[in-house]
């Protein structure tokens, strides 16, 4: 009669197996939960340039093919399209960023002329969206006079010097 509850034993797993798998399922789950954070971060950042860069191609086109100014105006948490050059009225639009934004040599308001041509741009100005040193591959849009440009921005400053275009 001793053999059968020597059988049991031998075929399941101790106390101590199971709360070793458990600590080490734990370990795995807490890095996968870390590494799942730094992607939905890094993917919302380039959703959010992505989004802003639409927007300006459409703003740009609107403005060509009305043959009229349209204006656009940055805060560090909005984007706020207007109908005109005029920014001192009501916005068309105004969308809400969940990443801050970080202006340089930005003109207040951005105005799109009647040609598809920026107003008042000085080479060099630059929005870069999100926390500097971040892990997306875009992150920033640079405005020339006839450009608009998606890039990368290498090191900290927001600089065109410092950006990486696409």
């Amino acid at each position: 009669m001793a053999e059968p509850s020597k059988r049991r034993r031998e075929t399941g797993f101790s106390l101590v197996e199971l709360i070793v798998i458990m600590g080490i399922l734990t370990v795995l789950l807490s890095l996968a939960t870390l590494e799942f954070k730094k992607y939905s971060v890094k993917s919302a950042i380039e959703g959010q340039t992505r989004v802003m860069m639409s927007d300006l191609t459409k703003i740009r086109s609107e403005a060509l093919f009305e043959k009229r100014k349209r204006a656009v105006k940055f805060t560090s948490s909005t984007f706020s399209v207007y109908s005109s050059e005029v920014s001192t009225v009501s916005p068309v639009q105004t969308k809400s960023l969940s990443y801050p934004l970080a202006l340089t040599n930005v003109p207040d308001p951005l105005v799109f002329t009647g040609r598809g041509v920026l107003e008042g741009v000085d080479d060099g100005a630059v929005v870069c969206v999100g926390p500097a040193g971040n892990e997306a591959t875009i992150d920033a849009i640079v405005f020339n006079t006839t450009r608009v440009q998606i890039g990368k921005r290498n090191g900290t400053n927001c600089q065109t010097s410092d950006i990486e275009t696409k």
